[in-house]
């Protein structure tokens, strides 16, 4: 049986963004912490910049289109990239391209040198629409 390509990549991400950190508390019991998005790092011997991809659809798949930009834009023309991605805060690190109200990392835009955003019908919070507003502002 065949698995569509589309299905793959998405089950792909899915695993890949599910995938965990490590955290000390400081009682010194370890605690696992879901990564709420993803980055590439150019090779170190080229540097071009650093790219915010912010996904939120639930229409267009960006969810599954900008990781594969980033990995494209990294690889080939040495930028630095961060995806970002919709998701409930009550299930961190699990892509929810339906969750309208949330997506972790906008503070990420302080240091971005491009962002590129395919979201639609979004509702974020303030403090995660500040980061998108200071961005577009300092031009």
């Amino acid at each position: 049986m065949k698995i569509k390509s589309g299905i793959l990549l998405s089950l792909i991400l899915l695993i890949g963004c599910q995938s965990k950190t490590t955290k000390k508390t400081a009682n010194n019991n370890t605690r696992i912490t879901p990564k709420e998005w993803v980055h590439y790092r150019a090779k170190d011997d080229v540097k071009n910049g650093h790219i915010v991809l912010i996904s939120g659809d639930e229409e267009y798949r960006s969810e599954e289109a900008l990781p594969q930009l980033a990995k494209i834009l990294t690889h080939h023309h040495g930028f630095d990239c961060t995806v970002l991605f919709a998701q409930d805060p009550e299930k961190p690190g699990i892509i929810d391209p339906n969750y309208r109200q949330h997506i972790p990392g906008l503070d990420q835009l302080e240091e971005a040198d491009l962002m590129i955003i395919s979201t639609r019908f979004r509702s974020l919070p303030v403090e995660q629409m500040r980061h998108i507003d200071n961005y577009m502002l300092d031009g």
